[in-house]
């Protein structure tokens, strides 16, 4: 956050304080009355243009309370590739909700899907995980896609 911070720093916002903790559905909140970003346990796990898209996400709801587009242009003068970085963070919540140890096959999706400017939901992350695991049970069952 150290790095982040100057950006919103420099209008005056007082440095938040920062909590990591254990979150079901959201890997970060910002709660501007409190001054505090919590951040999710398991966004440790993530690659790290990952956790500086969620750190300036939050940071920037102290200037932006709403995901409006004086919001989207301050997250885009100040990381111009957000879109790529919110993808990848979409693609490791996949990984981490299938359950595989580290994200990485689930990374080099998101990569990959970014790279021919894919650019949805999670659940089409994981419509693209699902429609995977189709075709290779189908490859192994010859087929056969029931039972």
């Amino acid at each position: 956050m150290d790095r982040l911070y100057p950006i919103v720093g420099r209008r005056k916002v007082p440095k938040p304080e920062l909590c990591i903790r254990r979150m079901h559905t959201m890997w970060g909140s910002c709660s501007r009355d409190r001054g505090r970003i919590t951040l999710n346990k398991s966004l440790l796990k993530a690659p790290q243009c990952c956790i500086d898209y969620v750190v300036l996400h939050e940071l920037l709801h102290f200037l932006y309370p709403r995901h409006d587009k004086d919001f989207r242009t301050a997250l885009s003068v100040h990381m111009p590739d957000w879109c790529d970085r919110h993808c990848r963070v979409s693609a490791f919540a996949v990984s981490e909700s299938d359950g595989l140890a580290d994200g990485s096959d689930m990374e080099a999706l998101g990569v990959a899907l970014i790279a021919q400017g894919f650019k949805e939901s999670p659940d089409a992350w994981r419509s693209a995980k699902v429609a995977q695991r189709l075709a290779d049970r189908a490859e192994v069952t010859g087929g056969k896609i029931g039972d």
